[in-house]
């Protein structure tokens, strides 16, 4: 990110190594962690749109097309969209989610995730009714852009009280019964404050719990053309598939 079409672009990169550095982010709530730490700093400065990456992104999004597709989105009107190439998780059931770790060894907390998914959802005004399964429908992997706008129907208060829940270590809300901490807890380091938030981002900024992949002949609702043009005849699912390149005759 900083070289290429990249480095002439605003960014703001967080480091999680030395504290005494710029742009240092405590190690607690994966990438949500970083992601709010920026909202709560820059919420009375934001751009019109804001595009959220993981420290290595190739690992999530289509690189090749990345630098076109940032400057053809509609800076201010796109609410939320996610740019990752990774799978389009189905009606995961956070009720009983458990990773790769089997219920009876993550049982000392695994009850305080779903607990804590219905927390941050009320927080942000999702409605979940009593005795409603917890599925979500959304892409793996956190990597999306959000308008201003849409990160600002959230007062600042909110987003900085979950930032103390998610990012900051201070004030968690999935914790081992019997007082171990992420460190001595098997899974606990995983399936923390920061998984949840990967499964509620599209939830946060208006898309409903079970949400439906992108579909490419959704673009020209939020790209303008220039490199790589949105083509509705290629209704592929996924962003990077409904760019382009165009052609010279």
């Amino acid at each position: 990110l900083r070289s290429g079409g990249f480095a002439e672009l605003p960014r703001v990169l967080y480091q999680r190594k030395d504290p005494n550095a710029p742009y240092y982010s405590p190690n607690f709530g994966f990438e949500a962690g970083v992601f709010l730490q920026f909202i709560v700093e820059h919420y009375d400065a934001l751009p019109e749109q804001v595009v959220f990456l993981q420290g290595d992104p190739g690992n999530h999004v289509d690189m090749a097309s990345l630098d076109e597709t940032v400057r053809c989105l509609n800076a201010g009107r796109v609410p939320y969209f996610s740019f990752s190439k990774m799978p389009f998780l189905m009606k995961r059931d956070l009720d009983s989610y458990t990773g790769v770790h089997s219920p009876e060894s993550v049982r000392g907390f695994i009850h305080r995730m779903p607990a804590c998914v219905r927390q941050l959802l009320q927080l942000f005004g999702v409605a979940v009714e009593e005795g409603q399964r917890l599925l979500v429908s959304t892409y793996c992997c956190a990597t999306f852009t959000a308008s201003r706008d849409a990160i600002r129907r959230h007062p600042l208060s909110l987003w900085r009280y979950v930032y103390e829940v998610v990012g900051s270590g201070s004030n968690q809300c999935v914790f081992d019964d019997h007082g171990g901490t992420g460190s001595h807890v098997p899974g606990l380091a995983d399936l923390n404050e920061g998984f949840i938030m990967e499964h509620i981002w599209h939830a946060i900024f208006g898309e409903p719990l079970i949400s439906a992949p992108h579909r490419g002949d959704e673009t020209c609702r939020f790209a303008r053309c220039g490199k790589y043009c949105p083509d509705p005849s290629r209704p592929q699912l996924g962003l990077f598939a409904a760019f382009v390149p165009t052609t010279t005759t």
